[in-house]
């Protein structure tokens, strides 16, 4: 039996450079099965920093929260949290720097980021390298859940070209995807050549997980099954970029013989949730996210079709607190 000598390698680096990832990883697997109770006392740990340090660090936070009475001279009153006014869009552009922390906590670094503009136009907003290692940490346990380990060999088959220069143009990030062991691939224009290269590409290289943006892989697994082809079978095909219906996983699964995993997640927030094997259902990552399901008057709401307000526990550049994503 092969050892993969990526594993030892990338938690060295890890430990040296973002020890973050290392300790959420830990973290998830210690309340994934533990009391509910352990892990409401987490989230609302987590929660009353973030509206403290909004309150103390952004203007516009410091306003907010002291008017509905969540934070009141510094002291945070978790119970009027849900009197918090919802966060939108429309806000994020119409208050612009009065959300940005003016301090951040010590070694974490801010960044410029951009919405990828899925539920309407884009917006930019700082987020900070704590939040960027903590989601890393979360996605890091999430593949683990199905099979695929650090080092194993994994390719990014994705439909936003930014996004797949991000990741590969620089030197520093050629050197991080050969330890990673991670290939990408475009599919945002696919002509029945390009599809028929990406096919080669999983085929010769055998990829333990693929991660997809959802409309790319089933254009791919679509000429995949009109063709007959056989492909390789990865321990699993994680989707995201879009809604993940029952027929697109039908689909994919005919062509690959693979599970489909929905993995939900945001630019604004990160990993949000994820399915496992089990397929019953999205983990929530409460380390990452606090999520409410409300109706179309932003009314607590269960079992039924609902919109997602959802506060993101780890950005502290930009804090997101009750943001009605869309």
């Amino acid at each position: 039996m092969s050892v993969n000598w990526r594993v030892p390698v990338i938690n060295l680096a890890l430990r040296l450079t973002s020890p973050v990832v290392l300790r959420e990883q830990a973290l998830i697997s210690s309340i994934e099965r533990a009391p509910r109770a352990r892990v409401d006392d987490l989230q609302n740990e987590r929660l009353e920093r973030l509206l403290h340090h909004a309150w103390s660090q952004t203007d516009y936070y410091h306003d907010v929260l002291e008017s509905c009475g969540a934070v009141r001279g510094g002291k945070v009153d978790l119970s009027r949290f849900g009197d918090i006014p919802f966060l939108t869009k429309d806000i994020i552009r119409s208050q612009g720097s009065r959300l940005f922390a003016r301090k951040l906590p010590d070694g974490r670094r801010s960044s410029l980021i951009t919405s990828g503009g899925t539920t309407g136009a884009p917006i930019q907003f700082p987020q900070d390298s704590g939040h960027w290692d903590a989601n890393i940490g979360t996605r890091i346990y999430q593949f683990s859940t199905l099979g695929k380990e650090p080092g194993d060999p994994e390719m990014k088959v994705w439909g936003n070209e930014g996004d797949l220069n991000k990741g590969t143009s620089s030197p520093i990030k050629r050197v991080e995807n050969f330890i990673y062991n991670r290939r990408y691939q475009g599919a945002w224009y696919l002509s029945e050549e390009r599809i028929n290269e990406i096919i080669r590409e999983i085929n010769d290289w055998r990829p333990k997980l693929l991660w997809c943006f959802r409309d790319g892989i089933d254009a791919i697994a679509k000429y995949v099954n009109a063709h007959g082809i056989r492909m390789h079978r990865p321990a699993a095909i994680v989707l995201g970029g879009s809604t993940v219906y029952p027929f697109v996983v039908r689909t994919i699964e005919q062509a690959f013989k693979s599970p489909v995993i929905s993995a939900y997640g945001s630019r604004e927030i990160g990993g949000v949730a994820c399915e496992c094997l089990d397929r019953n259902g999205h983990h929530i990552s409460v380390n990452l996210a606090r999520i409410e399901t409300i109706d179309a008057q932003g009314r607590s709401v269960k079992d039924q079709d609902a919109e997602l307000a959802i506060t993101g526990l780890q950005n502290y550049a930009m804090p997101f607190i009750r943001y009605r994503i869309g």
